[in-house]
């Protein structure tokens, strides 16, 4: 009899560690498929942060473009009101008007130089040599190089917020230079 409690108290005790085993490698497998997910979900925000700087500088791109092309399309008011005829030698624009279309293209300019000058400090993408020098684990790169891009992004909006609003101004600028353009030609009549 008393042999056979040790007996059962060893089989008990197997059973016991086995157990223990199993829910160790249960445990074990949780942890992963949790690190395996915390890293999926950091290469997203990653590649997401990755293509929204890419956009980002697309953008900025585009509003260049936009903004020598209406400081073009300004240009190109000034000389078609003496070209076109809306203006000639018996005719030219009341000395107000002449004023105010200078203004309104040295003010075209002045947008559109803002919105072309070269960015300083502008996020392009992650930091390479940053990234190979990092010592620990890829899960917290990751996490790290996702939170510095989501810095540069939000410091990019902030300089494309800028530039928006003196290309919106040159727009602005380029349609009063239109109207003065228009009224004073009809008002040399």
């Amino acid at each position: 009899m008393f042999g056979r409690r040790t007996k059962d108290k060893r089989i008990a005790s197997e059973q016991a560690r086995l157990r223990n085993a199993e829910v160790r490698k249960v445990l074990v497998a949780e942890g992963q498929s949790r690190r395996a997910d915390i890293e999926v979900r950091n290469r997203m925000a990653y590649d997401s942060a990755v293509a929204r700087l890419i956009q980002q500088s697309e953008t900025i791109d585009t509003f260049r473009g936009r903004a020598a092309g209406l400081f073009s399309v300004a240009a190109l008011i000034a000389s078609i009101s003496t070209t076109a005829g809306l203006t000639d030698a018996l005719h030219p624009l009341p000395l107000p008007a002449s004023v105010l279309l200078m203004i309104f293209m040295v003010g075209i300019g002045l947008c559109a130089t803002v919105v072309l000058w070269p960015l300083g400090g502008w996020s392009y993408a992650p930091d390479a040599l940053g990234i190979l020098g990092y010592q620990g684990a890829v899960v917290d790169l990751l996490k790290e190089a996702t939170e510095e891009l989501a810095d540069g992004i939000e410091e990019n909006e902030d300089r494309i917020s800028f530039r928006v609003w003196w290309y919106r101004s040159a727009g602005a600028l380029t349609l009063l230079e239109t109207l003065t353009v228009v009224i004073g030609s009809l008002l040399s009549r």
